[in-house]
């Protein structure tokens, strides 16, 4: 923690450590707030609304900064109505109310792989990309894909620092679990079923359990309400494509589905798992900070610009869609350049939250080299 500070609370607005519990909710965002918060040294939450007079009032006499967590907050080509574009709004002209300087976790760019991203931007999302420009030493994004669209458009005060959640303990080194190549107790997660069908007919056939993160229409089956789930255009495009019965993957669903809207049932669950994989990036993220092996399968530009930012295990949709068998996942899953890299990450990490002037918990690193 840096020298005694004045003001050692900092206002939090953003992603919430805890989760809504309707199914369209992607509940593997706690995983990315909780971590956020578990570096400051003290903070108040704050919500995403217009504050009142006196919300702004207290904020400025007790808080040092204002601390914005997001993730997928940059949508190119996105409608200025898009659905985030309200809640950046009421960001941007809440941080204007206040003169505090802003600390940014998690910033990325949301886009489909191999495409190039529009240069157009919701006028929300502009908006709120200049405040935090101009109230931050520098912003956080998640890795060089947004770096590079964010310098594109003319943010240039950006630093790469993946996502907080691969130091959810707040850690200077971390030694990752031991694969073992006779696992049988498998965690799976999917985002797109009609993507995904190969994969999630070995999870059902093979009875992997699924750690769900997102799924409103299984979600709802699993409340006795068939009705979400019967119109679900992406889960009518995986029975047209695949051989799976839905007899079959409903019976899965009841007898190994789990969902969660707090940690510490999470990470109490996914412990029991020998290992983890699948294309939810949080969902693997808690399965490693839990002891349990994973496995990070790449479907968009998220998924990759952390993976190969943390060097984390991975493999491509594509290629693990032409596999049959278990074995060849836990086969890919090394964490050698992981663990080689983890260090000068956290060391990075550190010095980001250390120059911005809040109060944090982490620990000084065992030794760096310098910024990057």
């Amino acid at each position: 923690m840096p020298g005694i500070l004045q003001k050692q609370k900092v206002a939090v607005i953003g992603i919430s450590d805890v989760s809504g519990k309707t199914g369209t909710v992607n509940t593997g965002n706690m995983m990315h707030g909780a971590a956020a918060r578990n570096l400051l040294y003290d903070y108040v939450n704050m919500p995403i609304r217009p504050w009142s007079e006196q919300e702004v009032e207290q904020i400025s006499a007790e808080c040092s900064h204002i601390v914005v967590v997001t993730a997928n907050a940059v949508r190119p080509g996105a409608p200025d109505q898009h659905r985030f574009a309200d809640s950046q709004q009421k960001i941007a002209e809440n941080i204007l109310r206040t003169d505090l300087p802003v600390v940014v976790f998690g910033l990325g760019v949301q886009h489909k792989l191999g495409k190039l991203p529009e240069k157009t931007l919701p006028k929300a999302t502009k908006l709120m990309l200049k405040v935090f420009s101009e109230r931050s030493k520098q912003i956080a994004v998640r890795g060089h894909f947004t770096a590079e669209y964010l310098h594109s458009i003319g943010i240039k005060n950006v630093r790469v620092l993946g996502c907080q959640s691969c130091f959810y303990d707040v850690l200077p080194s971390f030694t990752a679990p031991e694969v073992r190549k006779n696992s049988e107790n498998i965690a799976f997660n999917y985002t797109a079923p009609n993507r995904e069908k190969n994969s999630i007919s070995m999870a059902v056939r093979n009875g992997f359990t699924m750690f769900g993160q997102g799924e409103a229409a299984e979600v709802e089956l699993l409340n006795g309400n068939p009705q979400l789930f019967n119109k679900s255009l992406k889960l009518r495009k995986f029975f047209w494509r695949t051989k799976l019965t839905k007899e079959e993957y409903i019976d899965w669903l009841q007898n190994r589905f789990h969902r969660f809207y707090d940690m510490p049932s999470w990470f109490e669950k996914i412990k029991q798992y020998d290992f983890s994989f699948g294309t939810r990036f949080h969902g693997n993220m808690v399965a490693l900070q839990s002891g349990v092996p994973a496995l990070w399968i790449v479907h968009d530009t998220r998924t990759m610009e952390l993976c190969d930012y943390h060097a984390l295990p991975y493999l491509m949709l594509e290629d693990v869609e032409k596999m049959t068998d278990i074995s060849q996942l836990l086969e890919a899953t090394d964490y050698a350049l992981f663990e080689k890299a983890y260090g000068e990450n956290y060391a990075r990490l550190y010095s980001y939250v250390d120059d911005s002037g809040i109060a944090h918990t982490m620990p000084a690193p065992e030794s760096w080299l310098g910024n990057p």
